[in-house]
């Protein structure tokens, strides 16, 4: 079972996120990211294989930089609003596990969740 931790700032979008998730029992959601968007203090606390996060533009801010450089971080599965060309190659050199649109269908969030536990990169063909 892979364990995720779902961040999202909106509630609604993270209560979605996590019934999707916890829809398929390959996964097991070990927590949500705190309100105050502290993802670095959740990842240490929860200790998930993938982060599942729900961000507004592929740009990494300081505090994913902080959870990609750590040792054991998880592969981080970020769902984004538009995917911009240029943020999508940062975010990639940065070492995110996988960038699909917030749009994308349950199978899609699946196989990325799955990939970037394996170590794999997955961009949406969009």
């Amino acid at each position: 079972m892979i364990r995720v931790l779902v961040e999202a700032k909106s509630a609604i979008t993270r209560a979605g996120l996590e019934t999707v998730v916890r829809g398929d029992p390959r996964f097991e959601v070990v927590g949500e990211g705190y309100r105050d968007g502290d993802v670095l203090r959740a990842v240490r606390e929860y200790a998930p294989e993938v982060l599942l996060l729900d961000s507004s533009s592929a740009a990494l801010p300081q505090s994913l930089r902080a959870v990609l450089h750590q040792p054991g971080a998880p592969a981080i599965v970020l769902l984004v609003a538009k995917l911009m060309r240029a943020e999508l190659r940062h975010a990639l050199q940065a070492g995110m596990g996988a960038i699909l649109p917030g749009d994308s269908a349950p199978r899609e969030i699946f196989a990325a969740l799955e990939a970037a536990a394996a170590g794999l990169t997955a961009v949406s063909p969009e």
